[in-house]
């Protein structure tokens, strides 16, 4: 099985663009390598880096920073999208480029999690803050790890999805569980931006609808919210401190 998941990658590396490196090259050096394809990846990285001042290799270390953080002061991957005409379209392009930005209100979500104590918790709230710290961390520590190793672009597209689906899965796992009303609150604008800056507004806006693909989509979410609403209450209510209580 682990042969056939990987044929597709090994087909394009040698018939279509060999030696398929090219990717890597670029995120750790900068360099995509054309004109010089066969020079290997620790080769290419070297003839960077040896280049490269201490003061200058700090400057880089501190623009992918300030490009994680806050979303500025990079141009990388501009060029993928449409002209953007909206504060809407604006909003959208920094949650598709940009890991700080892409946060928003979860972002709320490092206040309890770097604050609540375990042993003010029971049992099952303490063990799900405990997953939601190495989660979190652990998502953390693979964006750190590329914005140390990695050389020119640092948006979304050059990070692991995984880990930033696990920095937000966290977050909303502890928002979910600190039982304060306004922790809620922040959940519950997490899901009404993305309704307004991510359905509605590109449905509005759209020149053409792919009515099977939106279906589709509207059906998944229908389904995932059928399972926690409607399924996993239900099945919580025979065992109710599985259940976050509001202590308002």
């Amino acid at each position: 099985m682990p042969k056939v998941i990987a044929a597709p990658w090994w087909l394009w590396q040698h018939f279509e663009q060999p030696p398929g490196n090219a990717l890597i090259k670029f995120a750790f050096s900068g360099d995509y390598g054309f004109g010089h394809e066969q020079q290997g990846v620790l080769s290419a990285v070297y003839d960077v880096y040896s280049k490269l001042t201490f003061s200058s290799w700090l400057n880089l270390k501190l623009h992918a920073l300030r490009v994680l953080v806050s979303g500025t002061g990079s141009t990388c991957g501009i060029q993928e999208i449409a002209p953007i005409t909206s504060l809407y379209g604006e909003l959208r392009a920094q949650d598709f480029f940009y890991f700080g930005p892409s946060l928003r209100f979860l972002a709320v979500g490092f206040l309890p999690l770097l604050m609540l104590r375990k042993r003010a918790m029971d049992g099952s709230s303490a063990s799900r803050l405990h997953i939601a710290r190495i989660m979190v961390g652990t998502g953390l520590l693979s964006i750190g790890l590329y914005a140390l190793f990695g050389f020119h672009c640092f948006i979304n597209h050059a990070q692991s999805y995984q880990a930033i689906l696990e920095v937000m899965a966290g977050l909303i796992l502890v928002l979910q569980d600190a039982n304060r009303w306004y922790f809620n609150l922040c959940l519950k604008l997490s899901v009404l931006y993305g309704v307004v800056i991510w359905v509605l507004d590109p449905i509005a806006s759209a020149t053409y609808i792919y009515l099977a693909a939106a279906t589709c989509l509207c059906l998944v979410a229908v389904w995932l919210y059928y399972l926690y609403f409607v399924r996993f209450r239900e099945a919580a209510s025979t065992c109710p401190e599985t259940l976050p209580h509001d202590d308002r």
